[in-house]
């Protein structure tokens, strides 16, 4: 079995296992614990509505928001230490994101590179 990742998001915490990525709230207060339950919901009912191809799977998703099950990156970007030329193709990326009508929060930490392929792997809220 392969090795676990854990990485901690602002209401969520992500399980990086074989291929997937598994997304649950945070228990740190209420606050978190109900904002991560609805970023959760929201890219459930995103991807159910849109199924669009700039947006990371989702493979499975509670109907409570209790987990989300998505489809794992094969690389993400900092926010931090980009260099130039990635920069400029994540900032176009993020501008046809736009232009999509795609729920869209400018970091590039909430973009994963997917074989040749970049897609938002953060689209809650």
């Amino acid at each position: 079995m392969g090795k676990i990742e854990l990485r901690k998001g602002a209401t969520r915490c992500v399980f990086l296992l074989r291929g997937v990525a598994v997304k649950i709230p945070m228990f740190c207060s209420w606050e978190s614990f109900l904002n991560g339950l609805l970023a959760n919901l929201q890219e459930r009912k995103f991807w159910r509505e849109m199924k669009h191809p700039m947006l990371a799977r989702v493979l499975y998703g509670d109907p409570m928001g209790l987990c989300v099950v998505m489809e794992r990156a094969d690389e993400t970007f900092s926010d931090i230490g980009v260099p130039a030329n990635d920069r400029r193709v994540l900032n176009f990326f993020f501008a046809r994101c736009a232009k999509a009508c795609l729920p869209v929060d400018r970091h590039f930490s909430n973009i994963g590179r997917f074989g040749n392929k970049l897609k938002l792997i953060d689209y809650g809220d």
